[in-house]
């Protein structure tokens, strides 16, 4: 897919007005914007679509000589193609600092990307590992690396056990306990998400003075069970130490009726913790 987009990139042009040199700051920003003009003419092509090196220059190329000729060829846009031009040869000190900075741009990216949705997205730091080459932007990658590598250390914390809340969906604001918790990801879902058992429907408030009937009516629990996108569960400080392993898995999910049997399950078992009096707080509903 053609990415269409006449926008200057204004991460670069931020990163470019870092320079010290006043000279150096400038030409670059001009080269930087001749190279976004061609992406925006050309298609910003990403390299999964598997175009070569060779095609994609001609492609600009083309982009850029059209421009030229919209403009009557005049000085500015022949000034354009030349800048162009510039950064595509990468012999001078500013070509190439915008040529790192276009690769260091990429991995800010990916790692954005990587926070945001809790991937894993190895090719994009491979791919420029050791293709820097301006010491100020060589600097900014080693920067990335070592926080990228501090996250990664990080300890998890969402884990079997641990009750959380859910944010989004037709369960947002109900508690639940993690019961199974995939960081990396699996085939089927591609990103950290976690199988979750909460409160779908809180018991009532009894009193001494009800029937032991109404009691054990309003004692009951109803259940759900979900998959959710750690983006969309806030961990708490507490765990619930309860055992749901047995009664939920991946597969649980496939079939309705497989869905029914471990709810009716997780029903009988979250009834008898709260009637034994343990983990009271569990079975609260939140108040906003």
């Amino acid at each position: 897919m053609l990415i269409k987009d006449t926008s200057i990139n204004k991460d670069r042009l931020g990163y470019i007005s870092c320079l010290s040199h006043l000279s150096i700051r400038v030409r670059a920003i001009k080269i930087a914007i001749a190279h976004d003009i061609a992406e925006s003419l050309a298609g910003d092509i990403a390299p999964s679509q598997g175009m070569s090196k060779k095609d994609k220059y001609q492609l600009e190329l083309e982009a850029i000589n059209r421009l030229v000729q919209t403009l009557e060829s005049s000085a500015e846009g022949l000034k354009i193609k030349e800048y162009w031009e510039e950064y595509e040869d990468c012999q001078t000190s500013e070509a190439k600092f915008v040529k790192d900075l276009d690769k260091f741009e990429m991995i800010v990216q990916a790692h954005e990307y990587e926070i945001r949705h809790g991937l894993t997205l190895e090719s994009f730091f491979s791919s420029t590992k050791g293709k820097f080459d301006h010491p100020e932007v060589k600097a900014w990658v080693e920067q990335l690396y070592s926080d990228r590598a501090l996250e990664s250390k990080m300890p998890k914390f969402l884990k079997s056990g641990k009750v959380v809340l859910v944010l989004q969906g037709r369960y947002a604001g109900r508690k639940a306990v993690i019961v199974k918790n995939y960081d990396e990801g699996t085939s089927a879902r591609p990103y950290p998400h976690a199988i979750v058992a909460g409160v779908e429907k809180y018991p009532l408030k009894v009193t001494k003075a009800m029937s032991k009937k109404k009691i054990a009516k309003r004692s009951k629990v109803k259940p759900f069970i979900k998959v959710v996108n750690y983006n969309h569960i806030m961990p708490t400080r507490y765990n619930l130490d309860i055992d749901l392993k047995a009664v939920v898995s991946p597969e649980t999910f496939k079939e309705g009726t497989q869905r029914f049997t471990a709810k009716k399950a997780i029903k009988t078992q979250f009834e008898e913790r709260y009637n034994s009096g343990k983990n009271r707080w569990f079975f609260q509903k939140l108040r906003f």
